[in-house]
């Protein structure tokens, strides 16, 4: 296998899973509802997030791109979680 094509099927399948994780975070943590509200918005939306994401590792023309954007996206969900209120 190449290395760019190796480098996209991890992006694809552990850093869409980082992306994930870090998105129904920042949903559970930011979303101005109830707590079993917010819960419930974070658990059903995480396979669809996931999934999606994913997509974009298979289809991105470069596993360094991929990475990148990945990487950023969660830091930047992340940060939201964090400096939201609760």
């Amino acid at each position: 296998m190449r290395r760019n094509t190796i480098a996209r099927l991890t992006a694809a399948i552990l850093g869409s899973l980082g992306l994930a994780i870090s998105a129904i975070v920042c949903i559970a943590r930011a979303a101005p509802f109830s707590l079993g509200t917010r819960f419930a918005m974070a658990h059903y939306s995480f396979v669809l997030i996931w999934i999606t994401a994913a997509c974009f590792g298979f289809v991105a023309k470069s596993g360094a791109r991929a990475w990148a954007v990945y990487i950023a996206l969660s830091a930047l969900f992340l940060a939201l979680a964090l400096w939201s209120p609760s």
